[in-house]
């Protein structure tokens, strides 16, 4: 029986072993038990005697339930961290993922120095537009999305860390977003094939946004769509940076140099080409 912080850490710790692995275990026992119960990791050493309720325990066996039928962490505890920002995620947003922590880091690198007007296309959690919003000073930026109810999480984000974003609802497929000339029009759109999902993670699949997943029919379809649309809406020092499928970056590329871009491709950490900047 559990008793104590000590042991219910340590049964937490064992059980995500088992799936996770004991690097990654470790780290998400502490941030379960951090978040659930304000726990640090010294609290549960110093006070590993310390005797918890059954009301805790029964609270950290639902969450290790929840983990087991493959729902993510981020969508239990119902946050993310992107960057140095801490955001509201539910399955009405995709999960921010480290690459897409990469691509806010090159816009802040393209925007330094500049006051610019950003547009982040597909916003869904409004994880880039915050990230580039808090990390550019003096930057306007807009997010627009087709969905509804992911713009309702990027207003509730926006709330929360006081960054001043404007949120539209569009479709870019079918109408162009009203924004001033853009200094940086950048996106993670869709890209993954409907044909692929059978590769994908099964927790990925079976709990996140598919409209935010798959690109119905064609994984190419949203860059065209930005290459297009980047004609009218980017100022004479414009650029284009997307994230993109390391599958289709040289398909990606030859998209936009098609279109008359000239193009630049980075990897992200794990090697794999995923980021693409776009200018004429």
């Amino acid at each position: 029986m559990i008793q104590t912080r000590g042991e219910l850490a340590a049964y937490l710790t064992e059980d995500l072993t088992l799936r996770h692995g004991q690097r990654e275990a470790a780290q998400m026992a502490a941030w379960i038990l951090e978040d659930t119960f304000g726990w640090t990791r010294v609290d549960v050493i110093l006070e590993a005697e310390q005797d918890v309720p059954m009301e805790a325990v029964a609270q950290v066996q639902s969450i290790l339930r929840r983990l087991r039928e493959g729902e993510p962490l981020q969508y239990i505890l119902g946050k993310a961290t992107f960057l140095d920002l801490e955001l509201t995620v539910d399955p009405r947003v995709l999960i921010p993922r480290p690459e897409t922590e990469e691509l806010v880091v090159w816009a802040t690198e393209l925007l330094q120095g500049k006051a610019p007007h950003v547009l982040d296309v597909g916003t869904g959690s409004g994880c880039i537009a915050l990230g580039i919003k808090h990390r550019v000073s003096g930057a306007q930026v807009w997010g627009c999305d087709v969905s509804a109810p992911a713009l309702e999480v990027a207003q509730t984000n926006s709330a929360a860390l006081g960054l001043d974003v404007t949120w539209m609802e569009v479709n870019i497929l079918e109408e162009e977003p009203r924004v001033p000339p853009l200094q940086l029009l950048v996106s993670n759109p869709p890209y993954i094939g409907t044909d692929e999902a059978a590769s994908l993670e099964e927790h990925v699949v079976a709990h996140e946004p598919h409209l935010a997943l798959f690109a119905e029919g064609d994984p190419l379809l949203f860059y065209q769509a930005l290459a297009t649309q980047g004609e009218t809406l980017l100022a004479p020092d414009g650029q284009i940076l997307v994230e993109m499928h390391s599958n289709y970056a040289l398909e990606t590329k030859a998209l936009f140099e098609r279109s008359g871009y000239q193009t630049e491709m980075r990897q992200d950490l794990q090697g794999r080409w995923r980021m693409l900047r776009a200018w004429k």
